[in-house]
């Protein structure tokens, strides 16, 4: 049953990661296009969040062909390795703290390499998937796996939205006064909304650890963050504009 769980969670992650990467490409492509309105990235998001719902039931289908060495395989995971994967997600919280005050600061680029910091180098979306894994034979809180998997399904493409969000700012110009304009203001509220999702996600991933693990798993993401090339960059400090 154990191993039925696993497979659930993997395969369940998986598919909906696939029509998330459809979704971003999508995004993408309009944001690029001559023709992007915010019209077509409504349609766009739409369009995205259809191709979630339908992935969700490829899983069923999926279960049926899974067989028992494949999820004896999937299943195979370490404490070691699971307080890992609690670390880097501690990590990917600190990293992703200063982009609010980057956003405000109207620092678009910076808010932008620490969330593409996450998605790159990173790679959360491994390492959440990683930690599903684990949390069924470590985690003492196996109730929170539901949400959890839903967080750790989700996690790449609220990311990616928050991005292409901070990208979309950049090219709605204040004025001489430095204000926000009207136009720039629905998408700046999207973009917070993106931020709280993305740190909702973290959270109820961290549920899966015990007190002693995240501790664990703290010290480990301190001395990742001491140690990271980029750390200078990720964390620079920048002047808030008070008109954002």
């Amino acid at each position: 049953m154990r191993f039925l769980l696993v497979a659930l969670l993997i395969i369940g992650s998986e598919a909906l990661r696939c029509a998330n990467t459809f979704a971003r490409r999508d995004l993408l492509t309009s944001l690029h296009s001559s023709a992007c309105t915010p019209q077509s990235l409504v349609q766009r998001e739409v369009s995205g969040r259809a191709r979630l719902a339908a992935s969700a039931l490829v899983v069923p289908s999926l279960l049926l062909l899974l067989k028992p060495t494949q999820a004896n395989a999937a299943a195979a995971a370490t404490e070691e390795g699971f307080v890992s994967a609690l670390s880097t997600v501690l990590t990917c919280k600190a990293i992703l703290a200063p982009v609010e005050g980057y956003v405000k600061a109207a620092a678009y680029d910076n808010a932008r390499s620490n969330v593409k910091y996450l998605l790159n180098q990173l790679q959360v979306e491994k390492a959440t998937n990683s930690l599903l894994k684990g949390a069924l034979d470590f985690s003492e809180n196996t109730d929170a796996l539901d949400d959890a998997a839903d967080a750790s399904a989700n996690i790449g493409n609220y990311l990616i939205q928050l991005d292409s969000t901070i990208y979309t700012v950049i090219f709605i110009p204040s004025d001489d006064s430095g204000a926000v304009p009207p136009a720039a203001e629905k998408y700046l509220k999207m973009l917070y909304g993106y931020l709280q999702n993305v740190n909702k996600a973290f959270d109820l991933l961290l549920t899966l650890g015990s007190t002693e693990q995240l501790a664990a798993a703290k010290k480990l993401s301190e001395k990742q963050v001491a140690g990271l090339p980029d750390r200078a960059v990720l964390f620079k400090t920048v002047v808030k504009k008070s008109s954002i």
